[in-house]
């Protein structure tokens, strides 16, 4: 049986997931239920409250997307996804499930790698 993606995915790739997910889901929360309760409700207070978890949350994805691009040695264009993948709606979403993506093919390819390099020349 096939280890599970989790213990192929490295560790730093799982919290650039973590901290898109969170990311993406208070700019969901924020957009969709507070500036909404805010302008047709007469309700400041969700954005007073979401606007700055959002905030933190955007703030926390940017350093853990610097620490794991520059640990990693991530290319710029793959960078800039990742920024604008923040900076839209579902974006985020989107980039979470190509990073689980990308780490089950990586996987796959390291797991081909150790077979055929495990594989010992016939005997004559």
């Amino acid at each position: 049986m096939p280890p599970s993606i989790h213990a192929r995915t490295p560790p730093s790739t799982r919290r650039l997931q973590f901290a898109a997910l969170l990311e993406g889901s208070t700019l969901l929360v924020l957009v969709g239920i507070a500036v909404p309760l805010k302008y047709l409700a007469a309700w400041p207070l969700a954005v007073s409250v979401i606007g700055p978890i959002h905030g933190m949350a955007f703030l926390l994805y940017l350093w853990v997307l610097s620490a794991v691009a520059s640990g990693d040695g991530w290319q710029a264009r793959d960078i800039g996804i990742a920024l604008l993948a923040a900076l839209t709606p579902f974006g985020a979403f989107a980039h979470a499930i190509a990073m689980h993506r990308k780490a089950a093919e990586q996987g796959a390819t390291n797991q081909a790698a150790k077979q055929t390099t495990h594989k010992q020349a016939p005997r004559e």
